[in-house]
């Protein structure tokens, strides 16, 4: 009998798949903002911050005779109140009220609309145009006043029935664009 002998083959490899064990949950880390991340956001931040920079004062006394009066009023353009303050004090010896006129120069300067406010709802007292667009210290706002203005400043003394009104609203608008503009830089710096 013949045996037949083959040389010995080794096995062939098996082939395993590896599972790998469950994979911690990865933590996402906050990629933290390139310091010029706001610099390609300046137009958007600044209209932000300027949308946000208006102040509505009440004018005072009005409401004891049944009318609510409002002035929105933007920050005080100290540039703008300067001069004024030199342009009126070249008038100082004929006029001794320049001091006044030149904050009602503020006032007309800062003065963003005039309305009035019935019922929670803002008004425009331009005559005949109550939805309209709000008056400024204009001619409209002197017809409806009734008196004969040709200069803005003198619109402000008639809608502001004292002196010292005129004085205490600007001084609370100076106040209040003083601190606005702190909180704007303050707002911008921290971005």
């Amino acid at each position: 009998m013949t045996v037949n002998v083959q040389p010995a083959t080794e096995p062939a490899p098996q082939r395993h798949v590896v599972v790998d064990e469950p994979a911690e949950p990865a933590v996402v880390q906050p990629v933290k903002a390139s310091p010029l991340s706001a610099l390609s956001r300046l137009r958007e931040i600044r209209e932000q911050a300027v949308a946000k920079l208006y102040k509505d004062l009440k004018v005072p006394r009005w409401d004891e005779y049944g009318a609510e009066i409002w002035v929105r009023y933007g920050p005080l353009d100290v540039t703008h109140l300067n001069e004024a303050t030199q342009r009126r004090e070249k008038d100082k010896k004929r006029n001794p009220g320049w001091v006044l006129l030149a904050n009602c120069d503020g006032l007309v300067k800062s003065c963003i609309g005039v309305y009035a406010l019935v019922e929670g709802r803002k008004y425009s007292l331009r005559p005949g145009d109550a939805d309209g667009e709000w008056t400024k210290f204009d001619d409209d706002l002197a017809r409806a006043l009734g008196i004969d203005a040709t200069r803005a400043v003198e619109v402000v003394r008639a809608l502001y029935l004292t002196d010292g009104d005129i004085i205490s609203t600007i001084m609370t608008l100076g106040e209040w664009s003083n601190t606005q503009i702190t909180e704007v830089d303050e707002e911008y710096l921290a971005k």
